[in-house]
């Protein structure tokens, strides 16, 4: 008798564990933010997933349907969401849209905001708020594992500004401009070969390439969801070194490390 109520006990825990919060966000970055945030008690799906573009995505039709159980939808304003915003409203009038651009100054065409930790400190602070909002039994638990969060990515920026003290050049390309908000932060600059989805025609190329000579630029940074053979082209003409970093990639702390040391061996 009492082995069958043990049993049944061990079979109801993990029931009473499941998450109670359903989210949907944008692109992967937030789905580690919200995990930290949220711990067991949020379930995260992600709309844009790995190798995917958010300059052209769209949902799919199993999204959709799972956007019907949500309760919060994160966004962040990549480019698929000016399309779709209003159809995910749509589907689910009842779900939080949570912006996690508000209160923070934007770059023009850039929504990249996560790749500064500062501003990943004020985002994950919507987060907890509106966490704390739709599930009130879980305000302690979002506390702490925010604390816990914020302490992370206090170190992280730290850490990045130490190994970015005394580097002997501070300007780097990219092909896509997605390392603005985190060149600002840490007193870089990023020169982008494309500008505003559009690759650049032979006399911007000419211009680029004088100026990363005149600048004596060593690193060109491309990302995996975009053709790098233009960068490549403009890396051997500089003979500088081309690196493959990843905006978009879920684990943030271990790849903004991953960035900041790449940017070390300009």
């Amino acid at each position: 008798m009492y082995k069958r109520i043990i049993v049944a006990v061990l079979l109801i825990f993990p029931m009473l564990a499941m998450a109670e919060v359903n989210v949907f966000v944008s692109v992967l970055p937030l789905k580690y933010f919200v995990a930290r945030v949220g711990g067991d008690r949020v379930d995260v799906q992600v709309m844009v997933g790995p190798g995917q573009s958010p300059e052209t995505y769209a949902p799919t039709p199993k999204q959709m349907q799972q956007l019907t159980h949500s309760k919060i939808y994160y966004r962040v304003g990549v480019p698929f969401e000016s399309a779709w915003i209003n159809k995910i409203e749509a589907i689910n009038p009842q779900m939080q849209i949570v912006d996690l651009r508000n209160g923070i100054t934007m770059r023009k065409s850039d929504p990249h905001i996560w790749t500064d930790p500062i501003l990943v400190m004020k985002m994950v602070g919507t987060i907890k708020d509106s966490l704390e909002k739709i599930d009130p039994d879980g305000k302690k638990v979002y506390a702490k594992n925010y604390a816990n969060f914020i302490q992370d990515l206090k170190n992280l920026d730290k850490n990045i500004k130490a190994k970015l003290k005394n580097i002997p050049s501070r300007t780097f390309l990219v092909f896509h401009p997605a390392w603005g908000y985190f060149a600002a932060q840490y007193g870089l600059q990023q020169i982008a070969i494309e500008k505003e989805g559009k690759e650049p025609g032979p006399k911007d190329l000419a211009r680029i390439i004088s100026l990363a000579k005149q600048k004596g630029i060593k690193l060109v940074i491309v990302q995996p969801q975009f053709s790098k053979s233009q960068a490549q082209m403009i890396a051997n003409v500089l003979s500088a070194k081309i690196v493959v970093l990843d905006p978009l990639a879920e684990d943030y702390l271990n790849n903004m490390q991953k960035v900041c040391q790449s940017i070390t061996k300009i």
